[in-house]
């Protein structure tokens, strides 16, 4: 008796949101000014994620800009080699920079320009 009364209220809220129109929002961009530094709307995370008997580094960059960046990512734990990706507004990208590291902090860096 419970199940049902559950799948009938999820049912009932599946059906508002569907009607309601809304879908979840996009990140926010920004165009950008003339002369902005694209480093300026960019955003990059660093994390280390324990896996096995190490960590597995990873960057995550977040393209906030109005247009599409080229961007050079690497950690103070591996300066080199450099990873490059391209990202377009809006959207991110996770690169894995390091399997089985010993690291369990680091410190991401990016250098962008817009495409």
């Amino acid at each position: 008796m419970i199940r049902i009364a559950c799948v009938g209220l999820l049912l009932g809220l599946s059906a508002t949101a569907l009607a309601d129109g809304k879908r979840a929002p996009k990140p926010a961009v920004e165009e950008p000014a003339p002369g902005q530094d694209p480093n300026q709307c960019t955003k990059v995370e660093g994390s280390a994620r324990f896996v096995g008997l190490a960590y597995t580094h990873s960057i995550t960059l977040r393209n906030g800009c109005g247009r599409p960046v080229a961007c050079t990512l690497w950690t103070d734990v591996d300066p080199e080699p450099k990873q490059s990706v391209q990202v377009k507004p809006g959207e991110s990208v996770e690169v894995v920079t390091r399997r089985g590291s010993p690291a369990r902090e680091l410190t991401a860096f990016k250098e962008c320009t817009f495409r």
